[in-house]
Parts: C-alpha cells; sequence; structure tokens
C-alpha cells in the first residue's frame, strides 16, 4: 500500500463519492435557489467512479467510503456502483456507507442491503409534517419515516439520523429528537447550520452544539461515549436507553485535526475539504478522459492536491461568502 498522507501528516483512508448534483428536495440550507446543475457529460459514469474506489481501495490504503449526492438514489445505475463495490469488499477491508434523504429508498434498500451497504445516514429535519414540507420543499415525511423501519427491519449495521439544526426553524425540535432516538434506539445526529453559496447563512439562524446539547440534556442525561479517531461528532448515550445524540460542531469548533477524507465530487473534482476553494480541486475526471490518465497520473495529481490541503477551513464569516460551494454538488 502506498497510503495517501498530507504535509501535516494526516493519512487518508476514507473516500466520500457523490454520484450526483441532483436531488428531489430543495432543503433551504443546502442549495434553496436551485443553482445550475452539471451537463450530463459533466458528471463521471459509474465505470469512472468505480476505477476510482478500486484504485484508491487497492493500492493506497482507503478502508471506508460514503455514497452521497445530491440525492445518489436519483440516479438509475446506482445498484451498479454497490455491485463493483460489493466485488471489492469479497477482498479487502472495505466499509460502506449512503447519506440519502430516504424517499427513494425503500424499493431499493433490500438490494443495497445485500449487496453490502454497512451504514446509512438518513436527512430528517423535522420530526412535524408541515415543518418538514416547508423545510425540505416536499410532503415526504412519511416516506423517510418508513425509510428508518425498513433500515432497522433489514439489519443495516449502523442507521443514523441527520438534523440539520436552524434557530428559530427546527431548534425546538431537539427534545423530541431525543425522545425519538431512546424510543426507537436510534443514533441522531445533530448537525451545525455550515455556510453554503446561496444558502442564506447568518448568525441569526446559526445554533452552536454547546446550546443543542443543553436543550437534549432537558430529555434525560446524556453519557459521553469514548472518542474514536477520526470522529467528526461528539457521541452520546442517552441514560437508560439504547438510543444516542451526536453533535457535529463543523462551524463552532473545527474537528480537522483528524481529518482523514477525501472528497470526490460528481463532476469528477477531488476536494481535500468540504470548504475547499475551487484552486484548490483537482479535475480528476479530465485526467481519466485524457490519454495520460494512468493509475499513476490519478495518485500523482492526489498527492499533489494534498500538499495544499490546509491545516484546518475558514472561519465561518468568510466561508459564507465564498460562492462556490454549493453543499449538493459536494456531497458533504
Amino acid at each position: 500500500m502506498n497510503p495517501f498522507i498530507d504535509s501535516f501528516g494526516r493519512q487518508h483512508t476514507y473516500l466520500r463519492v457523490s454520484v450526483t448534483d441532483a436531488c428531489n428536495m430543495r432543503c433551504t440550507y443546502c442549495d434553496p435557489s436551485r443553482t445550475g446543475r452539471f451537463a450530463n457529460d459533466r458528471i463521471l459514469s459509474m465505470e469512472e467512479i468505480l476505477r476510482i474506489v478500486r484504485l484508491f481501495v487497492t493500492r493506497h490504503g482507503i478502508t471506508k467510503m460514503r455514497v452521497t449526492g445530491g440525492e445518489p438514489m436519483v440516479r438509475k445505475d446506482i445498484l451498479a456502483l454497490f455491485q463493483g463495490i460489493a466485488e471489492l469488499k469479497a477482498s479487502y477491508p472495505l466499509s460502506v456507507g449512503m447519506t440519502t434523504n430516504g424517499t427513494l429508498l425503500s424499493d431499493h434498500l433490500p438490494s443495497l442491503r445485500s449487496l453490502g451497504l454497512d451504514a446509512l445516514n438518513i436527512s430528517i429535519d423535522s420530526l412535524d409534517r408541515d415543518r418538514f414540507r416547508s423545510i425540505t420543499g416536499m410532503d415526504a415525511l412519511p416516506q423517510v419515516l418508513e425509510a428508518f423501519r425498513l433500515a432497522k427491519g433489514l439489519e443495516v449495521p449502523t442507521v443514523k439520523a441527520n438534523v440539520v439544526i436552524m434557530r428559530g426553524v427546527n431548534d425546538h425540535e431537539i427534545p423530541a429528537f431525543v425522545r425519538y432516538a431512546a424510543e426507537h434506539s436510534l443514533a441522531v445526529r445533530f448537525i451545525e447550520y455550515m455556510p453554503f453559496a446561496q444558502n442564506t447563512w447568518d448568525t441569526g439562524r446559526f445554533l452552536d452544539y454547546r446550546s443543542m446539547k443543553r436543550i437534549a440534556e432537558a430529555e434525560g442525561a446524556l453519557i459521553p461515549m469514548a472518542y474514536q479517531p477520526h470522529s467528526v461528532s461528539k457521541d452520546y448515550r442517552i441514560a437508560g436507553t439504547n438510543g444516542m445524540v451526536s453533535f457535529i460542531s463543523s462551524v463552532s469548533e473545527h474537528f480537522c485535526g483528524g481529518c482523514n477524507r477525501l472528497r470526490l465530487t460528481a463532476d469528477g473534482r477531488l476536494r481535500t475539504c468540504l470548504f475547499a476553494l475551487p484552486s484548490m480541486e483537482t479535475d480528476l475526471r479530465t485526467l481519466l478522459r485524457s490519454g495520460d490518465g494512468s493509475n499513476e497520473a490519478v495518485a500523482d495529481a492526489v498527492r499533489n492536491a494534498l500538499r495544499n490541503k490546509w491545516e484546518k477551513h475558514p472561519d465561518p464569516e468568510i466561508l459564507a461568502v465564498t460562492q462556490s460551494n454549493v453543499m449538493r454538488a459536494i456531497g458533504g
């Protein structure tokens, strides 16, 4: 193995792959203005994605990957990706997860599970049907709740609920989510509202994780869980239950020091940070489609990108005016 290591000595073992920038929702914290989507010929084919995944896993020590979007389930050929991943899992230690809004999941989840899906994060930003529709632009709360039920029934090893908290919008639902986690033996992750292009981020709607935790503790004691290397969340067990709550403090308290992530966008750009500037992206799509796109050339391009990786991302005030970052195109 020839691992990918940056100039700060961080070894990268986790690859996040955005398979599309299309989504059937219009979440207010993501991209409510629906900025232009990539042309079809800019999106990586499944063959191109699998080539990169195979290279990273077999030669460069990637042991964990996550499939994201947009909404990954809108891709008609999504099962082909998981079939290719299943072949890799037969020979290499690879954990595979997916982040989804859950609305298109139920029909395909049995197949995904049989192909080795290890972890599932489902976005659900309200337990109230009207508020859910207001945040996402889609009346789909029943479908999302059914996706959780099915995932538990199929015994997906790790199932988590992703909840982006916005002050004055859904922060009053934190206690309800804690109760939901306790009642259903589920892990709920409260995520700080992050600044991205066109999502009208401001400090008035931002709630830091410490404030979220104080609200959550009103429902019962939170017992700290052991810290896991490279973890992006602060994890707690709800006392007397099998439920868990976690807090992702991307804005108020960064966790960049343990970053082990590489990100591949839907149009084939490698990002070494969720908040990276366009000048820091590496165009793997053009390299793959050129006569010079050997495995060695792709690996060299990744190493060059890692030499310029930030030690930590900029402060939120700077990120808020960086209009190049669109969440649904990056994959989170």
